[in-house]
């Protein structure tokens, strides 16, 4: 007993599920097509229903999506050993080209330093008294009372003070380097995206200590197929949606081979984000505008397709509706290019069972 009620249950069920969907696809129909009486005789259409043909801008587009990324961006790694200090900046902070973004010490590097000065102190006094000497010697040799020899040998300590002298300068250019690598600078002017350490903790060579992007400028890298990619120029304009915001961009790069194993050819679509409004890393999606030109065109949702794949529209004479052939010349996304009188009257939704006797009713 039980199993027959559950049964007439499930059954119920499923006849009143499906007697709500008959009921939705036949408003349906109603809503797009059988707008017609029961006799055929009679078309009842809103007047927001008619489209009157016109000369308008038609636009070709392209569709493309991508993810934004910074045009300019740098990790920032340290190039000696030592202790962070100074560091202050955080993430999102913005910064300005050649800011001091930290400070690394090491107190070896500053001796090394200060040690390689002496040297050069040194390594003068020792030029000076080498150059004295030689100078010296040199007029003895003049009037014979030196030899040539020994002269030879105060020239020798002369070039031996001299290269002595530039081994020091450049000893201490190498420590005065380092010494310069131990304070970070900003490359560019950006927005700290990345912080990877704190003051007082120890880096090592190329340790990364931040990351910085420039977002006045972003990028977005696209992939079109061959057959595309050849529709495309460079500067070509992009209309771009990114959220809630509409921008344009332009194709500033196309790259010369596919990607691998994938047939796509990548271009690159820049665009101006003057008040960082626009974040990178977002996914963005727009068209590409092929063309524009002033063109007849009717809204595509008025075409109607017979069951030959003919194409036709329905028109409006003399308070009568017409069904007529339509070749199309070109389309987009909302409206075909065609071939038809200006102040045409077209019915701007897919009716089917049109007869020389329909009547039609236009409702305001």
């Amino acid at each position: 007993m039980k199993k027959t009620i559950l049964v007439i249950t499930i059954l119920s069920v499923i006849g009143i599920v499906g007697f709500n969907l008959y009921q939705k696809n036949q408003k349906k129909q109603y809503q797009l097509s059988q707008l017609l009486s029961t006799n055929n005789e009679i078309l009842n259409i809103s007047a927001k229903d008619i489209f009157t043909v016109q000369s308008a801008e038609f636009i070709k587009e392209l569709p493309i999506t991508g993810i934004l990324k910074p045009i300019n961006e740098a990790v920032i790694k340290s190039k000696v050993n030592g202790d962070i200090s100074n560091l202050t900046v955080k993430v999102g902070y913005p910064i300005t080209k050649n800011q001091t973004l930290a400070i690394i010490k090491n107190s070896d590097t500053d001796s090394k330093l200060q040690q390689s000065i002496a040297q050069i102190i040194v390594a003068q006094k020792q030029l000076s008294l080498a150059k004295n000497q030689f100078n010296r010697n040199e007029e003895l040799a003049q009037q014979n009372f030196i030899s040539k020899n020994s002269l030879d040998k105060f020239k020798t300590d002369l070039e031996i003070a001299q290269a002595n002298l530039n081994s020091a300068i450049s000893a201490h250019n190498i420590n005065k380097k380092s010494q310069s690598d131990m304070v970070i600078k900003a490359p560019f002017a950006g927005i700290v995206s990345q912080k990877n350490v704190e003051n007082g903790e120890k880096i090592s060579p190329d340790g990364i200590l931040l990351k910085i992007v420039d977002i006045s400028k972003l990028e977005l890298e696209a992939g079109l197929s061959g057959e595309n990619i050849s529709k495309i120029k460079l500067n070509q304009d992009v209309a771009l949606n990114l959220g809630q915001q509409q921008i344009l961009g332009r194709i500033n790069r196309i790259a010369p081979i596919s990607l691998n194993n994938s047939r796509l050819i990548n271009i690159y679509i820049t665009l101006d984000n003057p008040n960082y409004a626009i974040k990178a890393g977002i996914y963005g999606k727009g068209s590409i505008i092929l063309s524009k030109e002033n063109a007849t065109i009717i809204p595509n949702t008025a075409i109607t397709k017979k069951l030959d794949n003919s194409l036709y529209i329905n028109i409006i004479e003399n308070s009568k509706i017409k069904s007529i052939p339509i070749k199309i010349e070109d389309f987009n996304n909302e409206y075909s290019k065609v071939n038809l009188p200006i102040n045409t009257r077209i019915i701007n939704i897919p009716i089917n069972n049109i007869t020389q006797q329909t009547k039609l009713v236009i409702q305001q």
